[in-house]
């Protein structure tokens, strides 16, 4: 699902970039969506129950977050540290 989504979203980047469009740096209206109605939020106390998360996507998703937001973790066999007072 994560690589779908990042699919499209890398589709449509790539497209506004194929027709030589330029995006504005800054617009002469500020959209605040204060049009539109306050989407009904329950309270916490409502909220359905969740005991257990599905695990069968957990690879994909850490696989996706350690590639594009966190980077590879650093090499740690050579550190050394100290403490100063």
């Amino acid at each position: 699902m994560l690589k779908n989504l990042f699919s499209s979203i890398l589709f449509v980047g790539c497209g506004l970039c194929a027709h030589g469009q330029q995006l504005p740096l800054v617009y002469d209206q500020e959209h605040t969506g204060k049009h539109f109605a306050t989407p009904h939020m329950p309270d916490y106390d409502q909220l359905p129950e969740c005991r257990e998360l599905p695990e069968s996507q957990y690879p994909e998703v850490e696989a996706f977050l350690d590639k594009f937001l966190l980077g590879k973790p650093a090499d740690t066999d050579n550190i050394q540290i100290s403490v100063l007072k």
